[in-house]
């Protein structure tokens, strides 16, 4: 399973109107331990350990957009679905905006600490939500 965006995605993505907050709903699952491609400083971590480099970083420039956590949070139990959608954790995030999330990825610093995240994550589910109330 893929854990990035694949150009269709990004085109999708791109395309989302400019003019409304969206929240990134990030369901993660770890690998036991991180696989890094390239060399690190202290390689021999835990996948868990190693998401939480890329969170630490990846926090503060969510919030140099405009952006912030919603919820964060372990998952507890599958409550409805089948034991091979178990998740660990996951990551409520809300952008002011697609542009604000695309701006963040963009960011040298952002592209920089990507590496863990790759490392990190055994699969991943990332949905865009907009509030549907409107």
């Amino acid at each position: 399973m893929p854990i990035d965006p694949g150009p269709e995605q990004t085109a999708a993505h791109a395309a989302l109107a400019d003019d409304e907050p969206i929240v990134a709903v990030n369901l993660l699952k770890y690998r036991e331990w991180a696989a890094y491609e390239e060399p690190v400083d202290s390689p021999d971590v835990s996948g868990r350990h190693a998401y939480l480099r890329y969170a630490t970083v990846t926090r503060q420039l969510i919030s140099q957009v405009g952006g912030g956590p919603v919820f964060t949070g372990n998952v507890a139990l599958t409550f409805v679905g089948e034991p091979a959608d178990d998740w660990d954790d996951i990551a409520c995030i809300r952008y002011p905006s697609p542009k604000a999330m695309r701006d963040m990825t963009e960011m040298p610093a952002y592209k920089d600490v990507l590496k863990h995240r790759t490392a990190a994550l055994e699969r991943s589910v990332v949905l865009i939500c907009r509030d549907w109330r409107k």
